[in-house]
């Protein structure tokens, strides 16, 4: 977790198989704004990503990652 409360996390996948990777993230466990809409940036190997906002007390996500990928997550308080 970065001091301006941005959380990264990051998946891997080393095998030469494609992967369903399904994660839930305890908005809780990582301190995150309880008030606030939480911005989740998903971040593939190339820089590009798509952003989704959530409201709740858990992010629960489904990814499918290809062989030998990198997937990152930016999560921070929505400031919209």
């Amino acid at each position: 977790k970065a001091e301006d409360g941005t959380l990264g996390l990051i998946f891997t996948i080393l095998v030469s198989k494609p992967h369903t990777v399904s994660y839930r993230v305890d908005t809780k466990q990582y301190d995150l704004p309880k008030s606030k809409k939480l911005s989740v940036k998903v971040i593939y190997g190339t820089g590009e990503g798509n952003v989704k906002s959530y409201s709740s007390g858990s992010i629960v996500r489904t990814e499918k990652m290809p062989a030998r990928s990198i997937l990152v997550l930016e999560i921070k308080a929505d400031n919209r």
